[in-house]
């Protein structure tokens, strides 16, 4: 998630197309997709055609996971303006969509991971144990949002130089988690007298600046909440409107709200009752990164899309869990 100059993207880019095997010949090889870079150069047709590729369906594993990994490098592409990871991811979706299943993210392949590698490596080793147990059959959603946010946090901490944003892959990874083995336990009363909150599920809407209208990424965003919510996954949504800290403070407070009620409206078009709907806003004060006053920054233009999971109780029923914010 790296903004780059030209001319380092020129010449980057060139280097790992001399590099890169074609898609249909080196990517894939016993079950692994090969560690190789993205070209941002071809980054472009390969998010076009994964689109089309991996539209058509959510409700079996192999498609959620090429989805998801649709979503990354809309992401790293329309968000980060990060074209050669863009470029891997959309390849990596591509093989899915094509091929199958393709695993996890092998962390010591990724450049700049050695501090964080026993963690990488753990959670990996917890989340294979996972999907490896029958995690793609019994909870496909939860199983491939899973995997999307283990690679984003293997991508993260490889680039090294944004805190915020390797804390915030990995506490949703860890989420993830939570959620899946939920998923596959879903009648499973808890061990202790206290009930416990089940992580509603996240989905990350960003806005170009200035703007409330829906981007590719913000449109598959509402979509994958819309398909979750249909399938019952969650029973009610909140909707939380946010902005950069560029611009006049009650500005802000107003475009936070455009935004949270385009994404409301989107829900609603894509089926989910208006009723089951809570929308909040909180124009520039709940920031995802921390800036200065009057800094844009793109990942703090966003809408969360919350969906409820639910506070299960000892007799393994669950109620809504989540709280006003």
């Amino acid at each position: 998630m790296r903004a780059r100059l030209f001319g380092s993207l020129l010449v980057m880019s060139v280097l790992s197309a001399c590099a890169m095997p074609g898609f249909d010949g080196g990517d894939t090889a016993g079950g692994e997709f090969q560690r190789v870079s993205g070209n941002a150069f071809t980054s472009y047709g390969n998010l076009r055609q994964l689109r089309g590729t991996a539209a058509a369906s959510s409700e079996t594993f192999d498609g959620r996971l090429a989805l998801e990994y649709l979503l990354f490098a809309e992401e790293e592409s329309g968000v980060y303006r990060d074209f050669v990871d863009a470029d891997f991811f959309a390849r990596k979706g591509l093989a899915v969509a094509r091929s199958g299943a393709l695993p996890p993210e092998r962390p010591q392949t990724w450049p700049r991971t050695a501090t964080a590698l026993d963690a990488l490596l753990t959670g990996r080793a917890e989340l294979l144990e996972l999907l490896d147990g029958n995690a793609r059959i019994s909870a496909p959603v939860e199983a491939a949002r899973a995997q999307r946010l283990y690679d984003c946090w293997v991508e993260q901490q490889s680039e090294g130089f944004q805190p915020d944003a390797i804390a915030s892959c990995r506490q949703r990874f860890e989420d993830a988690m939570t959620s899946l083995r939920a998923a596959m336990a879903p009648d499973e009363p808890v061990a202790d007298d206290e009930p416990r909150l089940d992580a509603p599920l996240d989905y990350l809407v960003y806005f170009d600046f200035d703007e409330a209208d829906l981007t590719d990424q913000g449109r598959l965003s509402v979509r994958l909440a819309a398909e979750d919510f249909g399938r019952g996954t969650g029973s009610l949504i909140t909707v939380v409107g946010h902005t950069d800290r560029a611009g006049p403070e009650t500005y802000n407070v107003g475009l936070s709200e455009r935004r949270a009620r385009t994404v409301q409206q989107a829900l609603i078009a894509q089926g989910v009752p208006a009723e089951a709907i809570t929308v909040t806003w909180r124009g520039e004060s709940q920031p995802a990164v921390a800036t200065g006053d009057g800094v844009p920054n793109q990942e703090n233009r966003r809408a969360e899309i919350l969906l409820d999971r639910g506070v299960r109780g000892q007799d393994g029923m669950q109620t809504s869990g989540l709280a006003p914010r």
